[in-house]
């Protein structure tokens, strides 16, 4: 999905199909011509190495115009037939996320939810025996014990994470969740 830099015209919608008759891809230039009701208006692409690689040699034969809130033109080119991009091609480890196993990656590895749900269980419990005291050494408790459960699941999530992302550096892979 191409970014274009170009905000110069004022459009009232926010989603536009264009055709071959009102787009145009300029390769050479990294261009895109639209008509519009004001007129042509070229827009300069911001894309990267991928869809060069994609857009290399083909022809266009439609496009969706897209306009954000922020103002920003977002455009999706079609290409006819088989595309074989040059580019280099990742290879990528699905990462599936839960309860009973807090990760589990497409290589095999596995990180149970057995010992942070015990966890969870222990702070429940200890949560509503102290709130059915209800005095102020109770109350104090509650207080010093309000962010410890949610700073050890971020910690437990911060080390899941970081091994999942040194093993994926070594076998030079990307991640996908």
């Amino acid at each position: 999905m191409p970014h274009l830099l170009s905000k110069s015209t004022n459009l009232d919608r926010h989603l536009y199909n264009l055709d071959v008759r009102t787009f145009q891809y300029i390769e050479d230039l990294q261009t895109v011509g639209i008509t519009l009701m004001c007129g042509r208006v070229k827009f300069k692409l911001s894309i990267g190495n991928y869809q060069l690689a994609l857009l290399k040699g083909q022809a266009p034969t439609a496009a969706t115009l897209n306009k954000t809130k922020r103002g920003d033109y977002y455009i999706n080119v079609c290409v006819k037939g088989p595309i074989n991009p040059t580019g280099q091609r990742l290879k990528v480890v699905g990462v599936d996320l839960g309860r009973r196993d807090i990760a589990t990656t497409s290589t095999g590895k596995s990180w149970s939810g057995k010992h942070i749900q015990s966890i969870r269980d222990r702070y429940s419990f200890v949560r509503a025996n102290v709130q059915s005291k209800r005095t102020r050494s109770s109350r104090r408790l509650l207080r010093r014990l309000s962010g410890r459960e949610q700073r050890f699941q971020k910690w437990l999530n911060h080390n899941i994470s970081r091994t999942a992302c040194s093993r994926s550096k070594t076998n030079r892979c990307g991640l996908g969740f």
